[in-house]
């Protein structure tokens, strides 16, 4: 990182911003929520978490880049990696972003489709994205700032659902681990490694439990013109889900 000495990178004082700051002396107090656009004690003003984000995945997690970048739009393409600021924000759509990226700093907003620009991110990484995305975007519903984020992680439940039959047992694993951890799925029984018939009737079974206990939709999710769930354009996401092999890169 940054060409100098590897040798004083690795030490328990850097876990936090200290191992920023340090050298980046300028952001600190109003300089810092001028820079981040987030309360300088908000997840959003760390800088791990908008430079070194968890995009990487291995043994069920999401873990957090080895390189410095900053956050940066990108369509829900093969191999694209989230950006950091919807892996909080999994509840706005890309152009939500596109937009703040733009008048926050200037860059030039990226073409986007028209889902893209108008469903929820966590929406499409978890539904029409590859495995790696589907992995990363279920890891971070359980991650405490998105779940502060979003006012929890009730509303993605009928995504991670749909999760439980992913072609992948480790995108299957992540869903149910998270599912697991919200009110009111605490006993969902369920085996990653199961038959598929035991794991479609356990997405049917958690899918009527949402759907008893809702008496309004959450803003993130697609909607019909009578307000309700609009399962078949969930349903249509996923049958367009990018199924290729993937590989992580680090």
């Amino acid at each position: 990182m940054h060409d100098s000495d590897p040798n004083d990178q690795l030490t328990v004082e850097m876990r936090g911003d200290r191992a920023c700051l340090q050298c980046h002396t300028e952001f600190t107090g109003s300089r810092l929520t001028k820079h981040t656009h987030h309360a300088e004690s908000s997840a959003g003003s760390r800088c791990y978490n908008c430079h070194m984000p968890h995009t990487s995945y291995a043994l069920f997690t999401a873990i957090r880049i080895h390189r410095i970048k900053s956050p940066e739009v990108l369509p829900v393409r093969h191999a694209a990696q989230p950006n950091a600021c919807n892996l909080c924000h999994l509840d706005k759509s890309l152009e939500w972003t596109n937009k703040r990226m733009a008048r926050w700093y200037g860059r030039e907003p990226i073409a986007l489709d028209e889902e893209e620009r108008e469903l929820a991110a966590g929406v499409l990484w978890m539904l029409r994205g590859d495995a790696a995305q589907r992995a990363i975007a279920a890891w971070h519903t359980g991650w405490k700032p998105a779940r502060q984020a979003t006012g929890g992680s009730v509303w993605a439940v009928p995504l991670l659902a749909r999760l439980l039959e992913d072609t992948y047992s480790a995108v299957r694993f992540i869903a149910w681990r998270n599912l697991k951890a919200l009110p009111g799925y605490e006993g969902l029984e369920y085996n990653f490694v199961g038959p598929r018939p035991q794991r479609s009737a356990a997405m049917e079974s958690v899918i009527g439990n949402w759907r008893s206990g809702r008496t309004d939709i959450p803003s993130a999710l697609p909607v019909t013109a009578d307000g309700r769930l609009d399962f078949e354009r969930l349903s249509d996401l996923w049958k367009r889900r990018d199924q290729r092999p993937v590989e992580i890169p680090e």
